[in-house]
C-alpha cells in the first residue's frame, strides 16, 4: 500500500477542553498557551473550520479564539482557507451565510521524520500540515555500530535531505528518530538496541549537538502508529494496535485516539515478552523471548537443514533466507508450512493476551513478515479467539498494511508536529 500524502485523521473527540479565566488580563501564560496549542490541534483535525465552529468544539468564548487566531495569522502558522469553511454536523450554525475558513499554513514550519532500520536509513522531511516534500533513503547496516557513528551517518542522511528539499536546518523545528529498541523518549535515552554496540545511549543529545535542531527519540513502532493513525488504517479507529513483524516484533498501542506509551515508555515491548521458561536466546541477550521464536532469525533457526549454510549476521541476508522459505512452503513443503503455522499459534497466543487486556478494534500488522500471512494468519485466528473469553470474534478486525519505511518516517514527523501543536513555546510564540 503506497503511503502518499493523505491528510490527518479527523477524530470524532473534541481537541480536548481547554481552560478559560473570566478576564483576558489575568490570563496567566501557561493558560494562554494550552488554549494556543488546543486552537491549533483543532485546526488540525476539523481544518478548514470558522472560528465559532472552534469555540464551540473547545468551549471558548469567541472573543478569545478570535484573539488566539488573530494572533496565529499574524505569526503565519495559520492561513484563511481559500472555500469557506463546511458546517459540521453537530454545529449550531449548519444555515446562515457561509463561514470564513481557517486552515494550517503548510509553510509555517518544516518537521524531519526518520527510521533507523538494521539495513537503511530512511528520512521524510514535512512541511506543517505533514504532507512530505522530500524523501531519502541511505543504505547503512546500523547492527552494533558505534552509537555515534550512526548519529554520524543519521546527520548526513537529515542534512542531504533537507538541503534537496530546498531548506536550511534553520527552517527545521523538530526532528523525531525511529529506534528499533528499548527507548525512553522522555529521557532521550535508548537502554538498548540491536543497531547499537552498546546500552544507555543518549541518542537525542547526539543528534541535537550535531544538528542544532530540537530532536526526539522513540521506538520505531511508535512512529508507524502515529502514522496509521494520522493517515492509514487506524483513522477513526479510537482503539487498536499495530503489530510488525520481520527480525523482531514491534508493537504500537493506540487508546482513546492517543499514542499510550507507559510510565516510562516502554509499554511497546512484546518482542520480548516470554511465551517459554527455558526457551530460544533472544538477541536481548534473555531467553523465551517471542521474537526468539517468530522473528527471523528463530524462523531461521528452526529451519534447519531447509536453510543453505550457517545463519548470517546480516539482517538483509536474514530476510532474503526467510523469503525463500516461504517461497518453499507455497510450493508444499511441509515442514516450512508447520513452522510458519506455529508461528501463527505463537502469536496467536500473544495477542490473546494483548487482546484481553486492551479489546482493540483493530489489529493492524506491518512489516516484511505479512508477507508469509497466507502461511500463519489462519493459525494465528484459531489460537487467538478460543483464548479470549469475550466474545471478539467477528467483532475484531484485523489489516494487512505493507507499509515501506517513507511512511513510518512521516509518522515520525507527525509525532514532533503533534508536540508542536500543543507546544508553541517551541515555535517561538511567546
Amino acid at each position: 500500500m503506497a503511503s502518499g500524502n493523505k491528510p490527518f485523521r479527523k477524530s470524532a473527540r473534541p481537541a480536548g477542553r481547554a481552560i478559560e479565566i473570566a478576564a483576558a488580563d489575568n490570563e496567566n501564560e501557561s493558560t494562554r498557551l494550552a488554549n494556543i496549542g488546543l486552537v491549533l490541534d483543532t485546526l488540525r483535525q476539523y481544518g478548514p473550520i470558522s472560528r465559532i465552529e472552534i469555540s464551540e468544539k473547545l468551549d471558548l468564548s469567541r472573543s478569545t479564539v478570535t484573539g488566539i487566531t488573530a494572533r496565529l495569522l499574524k505569526e503565519g502558522l495559520i492561513d484563511f482557507a481559500k472555500e469557506p469553511a463546511a458546517a459540521s454536523a453537530d454545529s449550531n450554525l449548519a444555515r446562515g451565510r457561509p463561514r470564513v475558513g481557517l486552515t494550517l499554513n503548510p509553510k509555517a514550519a518544516y518537521a524531519v521524520g526518520v527510521r533507523i532500520a538494521i539495513s537503511q536509513i530512511t528520512v521524510s522531511v514535512t512541511d506543517f500540515v505533514c504532507d512530505v516534500i522530500g524523501s531519502s533513503v541511505l543504505p547503512f547496516r546500523s547492527a552494533r555500530q558505534a552509537p555515534e557513528v550512526v548519529a554520524d551517518v543519521v546527520e548526513d542522511a537529515i542534512r542531504r535531505a533537507v538541503i534537496d528539499c530546498g531548506l536550511g536546518l534553520n527552517d527545521i523545528k523538530a526532528i523525531c528518530a525511529g529506534v528499533p529498541g528499548v527507548v525512553d523518549s522522555n529521557a532521550g535515552v535508548c537502554h538498548w538496541s540491536p543497531a547499537f554496540s552498546r546500552e544507555d545511549v543518549p541518542f537525542a543529545s547526539l543528534l541535537t549537538k550535531r544538528l542544532g535542531v530540537p530532536t526526539v527519540i522513540e521506538n520505531h513502532t511508535i512512529p508507524l502508529a502515529t502514522a496509521e493513525t494520522m493517515f492509514g488504517s487506524g483513522q477513526g479507529i479510537e482503539n487498536c494496535v499495530v503489530i510488525t513483524l520481520g527480525h523482531g516484533v514491534g508493537l504500537g498501542i493506540i487508546i482513546n485516539g492517543e499514542i499510550y506509551r507507559g510510565s516510562h515508555g516502554f509499554a511497546s515491548e512484546l518482542s520480548h515478552t516470554k511465551i517459554s521458561e527455558d526457551g530460544p536466546l533472544c538477541e536481548c541477550g534473555q531467553r523465551g523471548c517471542l521474537e526468539a521464536h517468530i522473528g527471523f532469525l528463530g524462523l531461521l533457526r528452526q529451519a534447519g537443514e531447509e536453510i543453505t549454510g550457517p545463519i548470517s549476521d546480516d539482517a538483509g541476508a536474514r530476510q532474503q533466507k526467510v523469503m525463500e522459505l516461504i517461497g518453499k512452503a507455497r510450493d508444499g513443503n511441509e515442514h516450512l508450512q508447520a513452522i510458519f503455522r506455529l508461528m501463527g499459534t505463537r502469536l496467536g497466543r500473544s495477542l490473546a493476551n494483548l487482546v484481553g487486556i486492551l479489546d482493540p478494534a483493530r489489529i493492524i500488522f506491518s512489516g516484511p513478515n505479512i508477507a508469509s500471512s497466507d502461511l500463519w494468519l489462519e493459525s494465528m485466528k484459531e489460537a487467538l479467539f478460543p483464548n479470549v473469553r469475550a466474545p471478539m470474534e467477528n467483532r475484531l478486525d484485523f489489516v494487512l498494511d505493507e507499509r515501506d519505511d517513507a511512511f513510518w518516517a512521516r509518522g515520525a514527523a507527525a509525532l514532533v508536529l503533534h508536540q508542536l501543536y500543543r507546544s508553541p513555546l517551541l515555535l517561538k510564540l511567546a
